[in-house]
């Protein structure tokens, strides 16, 4: 069973009472450059795992905001602090409430300073949703480097209370209290949270499900 983030990094920085802020309504970001229409909608696992085949394509990642990066290695290439600002974002693909998930997002992404789409990246907050157009421009250790063009945020986000509950939920797995771990990631389902991660919650419901002990049946009577 993958660990869960309460034990770690997220308890801790909720004693401290630094919460994530509450889903609100969509904003409305400043038009950045339109992308291509040629624009491939692209899972970051593919995107990571085959960074070359997709080198001088501008393509169309859906991400979970992390943080803002103070500073970075750009290494050799054009992705300096002095022309860009950089952001780490959790993939589509992953599950914040793990703990590994949660220490590792997969993308890195940067913003031209003074660029529209810089300006409205300028707020994003931890757990926002968004569809990031970049621009593949170069690679670099196996990595894709990635110049956000244009930024469009997403109403269907996990907000703090789904990461708190169906965190809880891996602990009582571990613990195989399948009756609380269900109980909680039904809760961390709840107020319209993406497809992928409701898929993922309804996978551990199953899970819990199938490892229930039977219950021994007693005929009336006895």
């Amino acid at each position: 069973m993958k660990g869960s983030l309460l034990r770690s990094w997220y308890a801790p920085m909720l004693a401290l009472g630094l919460a994530w802020p509450q889903s609100r309504e969509e904003p409305q970001l400043p038009a950045a450059d339109a992308a291509p229409d040629a624009t491939l909608h692209l899972s970051a696992h593919e995107l990571w795992e085959h960074p070359a085949e997709h080198l001088g394509q501008t393509r169309v990642l859906t991400v979970q905001m992390h943080r803002e990066l103070e500073s970075w290695n750009p290494f050799v290439t054009r992705f300096g602090d002095g022309e860009f600002r950089a952001w780490e974002a959790w993939s589509d693909e992953q599950f914040p409430w793990e703990e590994e998930a949660f220490r590792a997002p997969r993308v890195r992404v940067f913003a031209r300073l003074g660029s529209a789409v810089e300006w409205a990246l300028s707020g994003a907050e931890s757990l926002e949703r968004y569809d990031l157009t970049c621009r593949v421009s170069s690679t670099f250790a196996g990595l894709p480097w990635l110049e956000v063009i244009a930024a469009k945020p997403h109403l269907r986000a996990l907000g703090e209370g789904s990461l708190i509950h169906a965190s809880r939920g891996l602990d009582f797995m571990e613990k195989e209290a399948f009756d609380a771990a269900i109980a909680e990631f039904e809760r961390a389902s709840a107020g319209g949270i993406p497809e992928k991660a409701e898929r993922e919650l309804d996978r551990l419901i199953d899970e819990c499900r199938q490892r229930q002990p039977l219950e021994l049946y007693t005929p009336a009577g006895e």
